[in-house]
């Protein structure tokens, strides 16, 4: 016979849920097939399985001010909590926003943003 156990927890929970492995937000994204800008299922559009987020480990470290140990992926990309702060700010996350993802063996230099 199985046996269930309850937990009781005394404490509050946090006003914002910090415990989400991706971070407070994760950001997905489309490949625009017809170029509207809008994601269309009826045109074969869908969201990509790989999101742009943070990991609860590295807010974790933000919060404490200890420096951010960035982790492998398997297939997301990972931002510093600041990292995606300002790119929020940006509006880079906004929907019809052009994003371009090249091979692991391209090079470039990267360029100052002004905003």
């Amino acid at each position: 016979m199985n046996s269930i156990t309850v937990y009781t927890h005394t404490e509050r929970l946090p006003k914002t849920w910090i415990y989400n492995a991706f971070g407070p937000i994760a950001i997905r994204y489309f490949k625009d097939l017809n170029g509207n800008k809008k994601l269309d299922a009826a045109k074969g559009e869908s969201l990509e399985g790989s999101m742009f987020h943070t990991t609860a480990e590295n807010e974790a470290e933000v919060k404490q001010g200890e420096s951010i140990r960035m982790t492998n992926s398997h297939g997301c990309i990972h931002l510093k909590p600041r990292d995606r702060n300002k790119l929020t700010l940006l509006k880079a996350f906004k929907t019809g926003m052009d994003l371009t993802i090249y091979s692991y063996d391209k090079k470039f230099t990267p360029v100052a943003i002004d905003k």
